[in-house]
């Protein structure tokens, strides 16, 4: 009651926009950047799934469909990233059912394994994810999990596996997600609550009657500088 009768809007943390450099040492040892891609499937839901073979950086999006245009869009989003921070995609590891869209990319080399076989790295990255995400999903107190959930569960999944160093990385003891971001995670702001536990999330108000918060869940860390997280409200 306390919550949803007496909460006012707080400013948030002040956002410094600081992007660290990476150390010249990685950033000349993964110039030339390997990535291995797939399409997963999730309670029959398509996501485009990558991860580099070294810098261990995964990402990971749900794709409306399998058609050409749509995968090169979603993997041109993910060049991009590497080439902001100054590494270059010079290799592309796929199935044979990316042949269509190696035409795409200019420079860039695509090494498509043969018929009945899989690229190792990404399977197991895959799987990796499957399994966290699994666990997740079985600790979940709901018979029944929406849509939207799944998708962000996947994606906190990748999140937290890019917050750590590898153990069979090459980052020096730095994580993929600052090598790829230049940003730090800070523990008091994006641990503060684990996936899907219930929140109480402050919407706009007035002074009438109505409550200040709506029930809501969480669904992981957004990774920006100010903390904040995703919610799906319950109202």
């Amino acid at each position: 009651g306390a919550l949803k009768g007496k909460t006012v809007h707080q400013k948030g943390s002040p956002v410094t926009g600081r992007i660290e450099s990476i150390p010249p040492s990685i950033l000349t040892k993964y110039s030339s950047v390997v990535l291995a891609i797939d399409i997963m499937f999730v309670n029959k839901i398509p996501f485009l799934i990558t991860v580099s073979i070294g810098l261990k950086f995964g990402t990971v999006e749900v794709i409306k469909n399998r058609r050409v245009s749509t995968i090169v869009a979603q993997l041109t989003r993910v060049i991009q990233t590497y080439h902001r921070r100054g590494f270059r995609v010079a290799t592309i590891k796929a199935d044979p059912e990316f042949d269509p869209v190696s035409e795409s990319f200019q420079g860039v080399s695509f090494n498509l394994c043969g018929q009945n076989e899989h690229v190792p790295e990404i399977e197991r990255y895959i799987r990796t994810g499957k399994d966290r995400t699994r666990s997740a999903y079985n600790s979940l107190p709901f018979q029944r999990i929406p849509r939207l959930m799944i998708i962000r569960m996947i994606g906190n999944s990748v999140f937290w596996l890019n917050a750590f160093p590898p153990n069979n990385g090459g980052t020096g003891g730095l994580s993929p997600r600052y090598l790829l971001t230049g940003q730090q995670l800070d523990y008091t702001k994006h641990v503060r609550l684990e996936f899907g536990a219930f929140a109480q999330t402050h919407e706009e108000h007035t002074n009438d009657m109505r409550a200040r918060t709506v029930g809501a869940l969480c669904l992981g860390p957004t990774g920006n500088e100010q903390g904040g997280h995703y919610f799906k409200s319950l109202t």
